[in-house]
């Protein structure tokens, strides 16, 4: 079974279009979702990404508004379980700090990557 990427998006900074070469690889080697804490709706959050040319690659977006709760481990299990995937074969890409730590110690893989990095840094971390 392949992994699930969880890329934390925020919209209209993080991920960008610098990120599609990056995304192109990943979709071969993971699934890949998409979280944010955006007060918003997924369908919203598609809509940016859309426009940047980037939705095609997130099999599902859950916010914070449609997962009924700020982003924490609860929340991305409800998220991945949405996609038929068990918490350990998550891994979680952010660029925030917070999201970070409330994962730690549930069990779920964080990368906590700056806002200049490209999501290529995770590929071959995550699919050996």
């Amino acid at each position: 079974m392949k992994r699930l990427l969880i890329v934390d998006v925020i919209p209209g900074r993080w991920p960008d279009p610098s990120h599609l070469r990056a995304l192109d690889t990943l979709m071969t080697r993971v699934r890949i979702a998409a979280v944010s804490d955006a007060q918003a709706s997924g369908v919203d959050v598609w809509t940016d990404l859309e426009r940047d040319g980037l939705a095609g690659y997130f099999e599902r977006i859950g916010t914070a508004v449609d997962l009924g709760r700020s982003l924490d481990a609860v929340a991305v299990r409800r998220l991945a379980g949405t996609l038929g995937v068990a918490a350990p074969a998550c891994v979680v890409a952010t660029v925030r700090s917070a999201l970070a730590s409330a994962l730690e110690g549930s069990g779920i893989d964080v990368r906590l990557m700056g806002e200049g990095d490209d999501l290529a840094g995770v590929v071959d971390s995550i699919t050996r």
